[in-house]
Order: C-alpha cells, then structure tokens, then sequence
C-alpha cells in the first residue's frame, strides 16, 4: 500500500494504477469513471506518492498485467534488469 500525510490527513492508495489516475489533472471523464481524486489534497498526495515510487516500484506493480498487454510485455522482456 502507498500512502502519504498532508495537512494531518492521511490518504492511501492501493495501487500504481490509482496512484496515476488521482495524481492527474481533473477531467469529467476520470470523474465520471470515478478514478479521479475527490480532492485537491488528495491529488496532492497522489502526486507526492508518485515522486516517491522507486523505478522497482513501478516494475513490480504494473498497470497493465503483463498477460494481458503485449506492449507490456515488449517493454518488460527488453529490460535490462541488471542495470
């Protein structure tokens, strides 16, 4: 789980995936789909979680399931994970 503390509030995230979507801009579709941050110190928070995920983070905790996306899979396999 991520997480991050401001102004004494305290906001979690479950996910890489929801991370992004509350630390973006407002838009009426993200609204809508209801994956945007209810506020702006949510989206605040999402953005302070964002720049703190480390580049294994992200790895380890992808958007899409590597299953399921075969861009995701390109990207993975070409990685070179010794670097």
């Amino acid at each position: 789980m991520f997480a991050c503390t401001i102004k004494n509030q305290r906001f979690q995230f479950n996910s890489v995936k929801e991370i992004l979507a509350k630390a973006s801009e407002e838009k009426s579709g993200d609204k809508m789909a209801g994956i945007a941050a209810q506020s702006y110190l949510e989206r605040m928070a999402a953005k302070v979680v964002l720049s703190e995920l480390t580049l294994k983070e992200i790895y380890e905790n992808p958007v899409i399931p590597y299953e399921a996306d075969e861009v995701t899979r390109i990207i993975y396999d070409g990685l070179n994970q010794f670097i």
